[in-house]
């Protein structure tokens, strides 16, 4: 009972700080909207999408090995081989990092577009490797039981200290004077410091875990492999959300288009929190009843999966429908043109709700990950080509109209995948029976399906 409550009390710290995380986010983006002008925060706005789409090939994974094995290790009196997962991560860096680093000096970092400098190249891979410290940090000391530094460090202090830096340079008046590099700036110096708070926070932790006898080469092998599994999918997963868009957006189009883009993004995202929050206690549960041998109440959860996230995804676009001219604004007079992306991007999100969570979670569930890696590592590969041709051709419409599209075509996808390898999961009888026993029993029956 203990430890169900200690678990409990973690995932609610976890879900309260990523939500205080997500508003100081947000909040940071806004302001650095407001100081500086399109181009500059355009140039932040590009180096967030690299981060977003090259983090996980940085860290080949580790952060998925080291959240599946650490609380294993740590619960069994092994807590020494999370040292150990750290160590590999960091070498890992160190290496990948080194890599990046000569193909920017190389002319091959010419392929990024020549709107760059090798100064701009160079702060990208800077604030690349901060990021991707703090990321690796942050999933250990979580994973290991540590949940409020852990999630605190990454997604509290950091736009915190973005937004503490940029207001410090707006009352010194050295806005202006930072140039080019000013909203980039402010973000790799709170980056900077989220890394060595997070750095001490980490080696006070690992002292805490003892000290092992011998250590056993065999486990970094272990723990390569199962990451390995898992980059090419997280990898692809990566462009399939939206994440390579920016980058597309600010090689073709400039950087002044990239920002208005991103405070497209950033509107839209608003769009998937709540599908996303159904998605993840609906897949447990679902997960649950399938491993329990539950069928019938297990194809039932599979509906309500459709009919909630659709649900809850549609009410969020029309907030975000209502509401987006506002918070356009508080963006400020640059920025006018991301209303009609944002728009076309939450509809994406509702149309992908509609079918692509719950297929994700039956394939899941159904132990279909290679067909998921494979069929997300060719959906990113068109998604990838589509947003270049459209962007190309249309603008920032192209741009999230590929999205979109995208979007619809991975859910039809994962649709047939579903019906093909875990038939009898998903009927449009279920959907319309689960409808009208959601309908029809009002809030006790909305409890029973997220129970």
């Amino acid at each position: 009972m203990a430890a169900g409550h200690s678990t409990a009390r973690r995932l609610s710290t976890a879900v309260i700080l990523s939500a205080v995380g997500a508003a100081l986010g947000f909040s940071s983006q806004l302001i650095l909207a407001r100081v500086f002008a399109p181009d500059v925060f355009g140039l932040n706005a590009f180096a967030i999408g690299i981060i977003n789409v090259v983090q996980v090939w940085c860290l080949w994974g580790m952060p998925t090995s080291v959240s599946r094995f650490a609380p294993g290790y740590v619960a069994n009196g092994r807590g020494y081989l999370v040292r150990d997962m750290m160590w590999l991560g960091f070498r890992i860096l160190a290496v990948t990092g080194g890599v990046l680093a000569v193909v920017m000096l190389s002319p091959a970092s010419r392929l990024v577009g020549s709107r760059f400098s090798q100064a701009d190249l160079g702060a990208f891979w800077l604030l690349l490797m901060l990021a991707s410290a703090v990321s690796l940090i942050s999933v250990a000391l979580s994973a290991s039981g540590r949940v409020t530094p852990g999630v605190g460090l990454a997604q509290v202090l950091r736009p915190a200290l973005v937004i503490a830096f940029c207001g410090t340079a707006v009352i010194l008046g050295q806005s202006d004077r930072l140039g080019r590099y000013g909203a980039i700036g402010i973000s790799g110096a709170a980056t900077l410091v989220s890394a060595v708070a997070s750095l001490v926070v980490l080696g006070r932790h690992l002292r805490t875990l003892g000290r092992p006898a011998s250590i056993d080469a065999s486990m970094s092998s272990l723990w390569l492999k199962f990451s390995t599994a898992f980059v090419f999918s997280e990898g692809a997963v990566a462009i399939i959300s939206n994440q390579s868009d920016t980058i597309v957006v600010g090689s073709l189009l400039g950087l002044g288009s990239a920002a208005v883009y991103y405070v497209a993004l950033q509107i839209a995202a608003a769009v998937t929190l709540a599908p996303t929050a159904v998605q993840s206690i609906l897949h447990f549960r679902y997960a649950s009843l399938v491993d329990s041998g539950r069928t019938d109440e297990s194809k039932n959860a599979a509906c309500d999966m459709v009919v909630l996230i659709t649900a809850a995804a549609v009410v969020s676009w029309v907030g975000v429908l209502i509401v987006s001219p506002l918070l356009i604004k508080l963006f400020g007079h640059n920025y006018p043109g991301a209303y009609a992306p944002s728009v076309l991007l939450g509809g994406g999100v509702v149309g992908a709700a509609i079918l692509c969570p719950a297929a994700s979670s039956i394939l899941a569930v159904g132990g279909q990950h290679r067909v998921l890696a494979i069929a997300n590592a060719c959906i990113a590969a068109v998604a990838l080509a589509l947003s270049i041709v459209l962007t190309r051709r249309f603008g920032l419409w192209g741009t999230a109209s590929a999205s979109v599209i995208v979007g619809v075509g991975r859910g039809l996808t994962l649709l047939m995948l579903q019906h093909r390898l875990v038939p009898g999961q998903l009927t449009v009888g279920g959907v319309q029976a689960s409808m009208r026993r959601l309908s029809g029993h009002g809030v006790g029956a909305l409890r029973s399906a997220l129970r």
